[in-house]
């Protein structure tokens, strides 16, 4: 089993704004320095993601001209011991794969969903809600795999999700 946490790409912009990469913001040229880049985008995301620090950003990699930040989440000691996380490793798409070998892993979910939904109950939206949403990024995948997005209070901006791989 294995639990993903996905952040979406972030581009740093010449004005030295953050935006979500998407068609409307097609950025190729960017001229920051690695720890502009970092300071930037720890600044856009720090109240959007549970726990983060100076390292928290694990990788950097540039592709197509597009800054993709790549995030180790600090999650606390006690969710760690409790999911029974054999490994975390950071994939090029941006995401995070935790693998672990808990048979209660369902249980396990469900703890990390509530220290979740503890940190901040608005961003927290539900499954029967995101299957009714539009647009195929919204979608629940029929495979038997759930999905929990969170944005930031806008539907179309979506920052990060948690994919319970089943």
């Amino acid at each position: 089993m294995a639990l993903f946490i996905q952040c979406l790409p972030i581009i740093v912009n010449p004005t030295g704004l953050t935006k979500h990469d998407s068609e409307k913001n097609n950025i190729t040229n960017i001229n920051f320095s690695v720890d502009d880049a970092i300071e930037l985008t720890r600044k856009r995301i720090k109240d959007l993601i549970l726990y983060i620090d100076d390292v928290a950003v694990e990788r950097i990699q540039n592709t197509n001209g597009r800054l993709f930040i790549v995030y180790n989440l600090i999650i606390d000691e006690s969710i760690i011991t409790n999911l029974n996380v054999n490994a975390t490793v950071a994939l090029d798409d941006g995401r995070i794969e935790v693998l672990y070998s808990s048979k209660e892993y369902i249980e396990d979910i469900e703890f990390l969903i509530d220290e979740i939904r503890d940190f901040d109950k608005n961003m927290l939206i539900s499954e029967e809600k995101a299957k009714k949403s539009i647009g195929p990024q919204n979608k629940i995948s029929g495979n038997g795999n759930l999905y929990y997005r969170y944005n930031s209070g806008r539907s179309d901006e979506w920052l990060w999700r948690i994919e319970v791989q089943t």
